[in-house]
């Protein structure tokens, strides 16, 4: 059996705080989950994903029944954004001096990001 505890302590070294004071969005937190690769420059993305998946087994399923199926409540959406599907090397989400005619990445969210406390911890039942 895994511990749950151990495990949210893990991914707690990933989880940040929902801010997004640059867009006045930081009191209206959406119920999503986004992943996706910052440059170190905060200015450029090499990916961006946008889901309602989460890491719950009511979301991922679960081998509840006698026969060993799986038993399934639920379904997610996501979407995967690539640059290269808009051939572009990269998205940008910040004007950069040479670049200020560019279309910008419509990011949702302040950088840097800013991390959990150590007293913070997500909601898990």
């Amino acid at each position: 059996m895994v511990d749950s505890s151990a495990t949210i302590q893990v991914l707690n070294l990933y989880f940040s705080q929902w801010k997004a004071d640059e867009r006045h969005r930081t009191r209206a937190m959406p119920h999503i989950k986004s992943y996706c690769r910052v440059s170190p420059c905060l200015s450029r993305l090499a990916y961006f994903l946008l889901t309602s998946a989460n890491l719950s087994k009511s979301a991922w399923g679960n081998n509840i029944q006698k026969d060993g199926g799986s038993y399934i409540r639920s379904y997610e959406m996501g979407v995967m954004f690539l640059p290269s599907f808009f051939n572009e090397e990269y998205f940008e989400i910040k004007n950069v001096a040479d670049k200020k005619n560019k279309t910008l990445f419509p990011f949702m969210y302040d950088l840097p990001l800013t991390p959990y406390n150590k007293d913070d911890y997500p909601w898990c039942n």
